[in-house]
């Protein structure tokens, strides 16, 4: 199954939620939002959320810094 994620190709072996795909890139913990389709999905819905092919994919990452 192929996506889009953060503009590139992405293949998935099988469906997974937003949260599964962060775990398996190693982002989970990370502070950000999702956006699927263009649309804004809550932090509280990730973990739920599966996806399909085709899905269009946004993570945005908050970073700290000084």
């Amino acid at each position: 199954m192929n996506i889009l994620y953060n503009g590139n190709t992405h293949t998935l072996e099988a469906p997974c939620t937003i949260h599964e795909l962060l775990e398996q890139k190693g982002k989970s913990a990370m502070p950000m939002m999702a956006k699927l389709n263009g649309k804004y999905i809550p932090r509280k819905d990730i973990k739920t959320v599966l996806l399909n092919e085709g899905d269009n994919l946004h993570l945005i990452l908050f970073m700290g810094g000084g």
